[in-house]
């Protein structure tokens, strides 16, 4: 509050979380420094008109009620969140195609977090809680009676024929019984985070379940299916063990009904990871919980210090039921560049063309990544676009543009103090993940002027 902080948010403290504007803290401010501080917050709130009713929903301070106990579902918001919650299923692995998984299959569902329970009382008592379901914090929508993964496969076995056994505890002893009886086995894992601290690990909670279970299928030749829930990376010490990996972020209600979508083929998965899944903790910048906090890798985090490093799934990365063939259509720069259509005031323009050259319909995300010259001291790649290409029947191609306007080009001169475009040679991959290059090309740029001949001298 002394160096200029008018407000805490939330506010309340938890076990995780300590609040500093307490009233025992209050206190030792004086009257005016506390009017003050409350003046410049109710001044914004008059000036737009917060504590007149009229066409307000509700009137301060009694606003909980409305904010919390109104029912704001729709059919058309259900429909929405179990969209949005399938599109998000990343598949990572796929060996042998196991996936998607026959009609008549017998599944064994195993672990505890194949049947993650969701308890709404307690989130709404601690605003920083949260579950397998929903991230925990002042941003957080608290998932109303999630179908868990479980609860979905049973429910689309009902209209398939297929069966499921179970065993819903983390003990591998009981999960590899039940798994005796199964032609395939899904193991499940999850974590979950919030706000206002760093993660423990990068764990899911079930680790040594999902080593120790994946180990023990493998050696009885059972098939078997990882899935995960988490907020973010994780790291999968069991992978190698498994024949496919589906992975998805705190997918809320439809968790259960995504997975059994996509395990069965009804959704043939396209989501992409927007983050690396590093083979070990220690791969990774490690959380500083000092109160000074050097930031010595620059420009190089997450996938960007990764690259030309071993990962078990790099950014970018993500696998379809189908196929794609990438192929170059072009590159321009300058007005060419701009005249494409797509690229409109560009001041480079890559064209593709996307092919679905498997059996089955499907939706893939290119991506653009750009490597600046080398002496720049930027990342080797940067991510500079991507597009998503939606519902492309087998044989069927679509054509796709990427513009690179003028700020994609420049970087910081700390000397000029300024953006500047960099003279040397700018690489081009059309990719499907940052790992998975399907064409490259080039351009050059020399005093601001830029050229597809990249032998041509730059005298600057």
């Amino acid at each position: 509050a002394e160096q200029g902080v008018d407000q805490e948010m939330p506010g309340d403290s938890t076990p995780s979380n300590d609040a500093w504007f307490t009233d025992a803290n209050l206190d030792t401010l004086s009257d005016g420094k506390i009017d003050d501080m409350v003046g410049r917050m109710l001044r914004m709130m008059l000036r737009h008109g917060l504590f007149e009713p009229s066409n307000k929903t509700c009137q301060p301070l009694e606003c909980n009620s409305s904010l919390y106990d109104a029912d704001a579902t729709s059919p058309e918001h259900d429909a929405l969140n179990q969209e949005l919650a399938t599109k998000a299923i990343m598949l990572l692995k796929n060996e042998g195609r196991v996936l998607p998984l026959q009609p008549n299959v017998t599944l064994a569902v195993l672990g505890s977090a194949c049947d993650a329970p969701q308890d709404v009382e307690a989130q709404l008592a601690q605003w920083d809680l949260g579950s397998y379901y929903n991230i925990g914090g002042s941003g957080r929508v608290i998932a109303h009676e999630p179908i868990s993964i479980y609860a979905g496969l049973k429910s689309k076995c009902m209209q398939l024929g297929c069966t499921v056994v179970s065993e819903l505890t983390d003990n591998t002893t009981e999960a590899l019984k039940v798994a005796a009886e199964a032609d395939v086995a899904i193991i499940c894992g999850a974590t979950t985070s919030t706000e206002g601290h760093d993660r423990a690990s990068l764990s899911v909670d079930q680790e040594d379940f999902m080593v120790s279970a994946a180990s023990g299928l493998k050696a009885a030749g059972k098939p078997i299916v990882s899935l995960t829930i988490t907020p973010g990376s994780i790291v999968l010490p069991w992978v190698d063990d498994v024949q496919a990996v589906l992975s998805v972020f705190l997918a809320g209600k439809y968790t259960g009904t995504a997975f059994a979508d996509t395990l069965f083929g009804d959704s043939n998965p396209s989501a992409k990871s927007p983050l690396t899944f590093p083979v070990q903790e220690s791969d990774m910048v490690a959380p500083c919980p000092e109160d000074s906090c050097p930031y010595t890798e620059g420009l190089f985090v997450g996938w960007r210090a990764l690259e030309g490093k071993p990962v078990t799934f790099p950014f970018g990365h993500g696998l379809s039921y189908t196929s794609f063939n990438y192929s170059m259509l072009g590159v321009a720069v300058g007005l060419e560049a701009s005249s494409v259509t797509g690229c409109t005031g560009a001041a480079v323009c890559i064209s593709a063309r996307i092919s679905n050259t498997g059996s089955v319909k499907g939706s893939e995300v290119a991506q653009l990544y750009m490597g600046f010259p080398e002496n720049t001291g930027e990342p080797t790649k940067v991510l500079r676009g991507f597009v998503r290409v939606e519902d492309l029947e087998p044989g069927a191609s679509a054509d796709v543009a990427f513009p690179l306007y003028e700020k994609d080009l420049h970087i910081y001169s700390e000397v000029d103090a300024a953006w500047t475009l960099p003279n040397g040679v700018f690489n081009l991959y059309a990719a499907a993940s940052s790992r998975d290059i399907r064409f490259d090309s080039a351009f050059a740029a020399c005093n601001g002027q830029l050229t597809l001949d990249l032998d041509q001298p730059c005298m600057g």
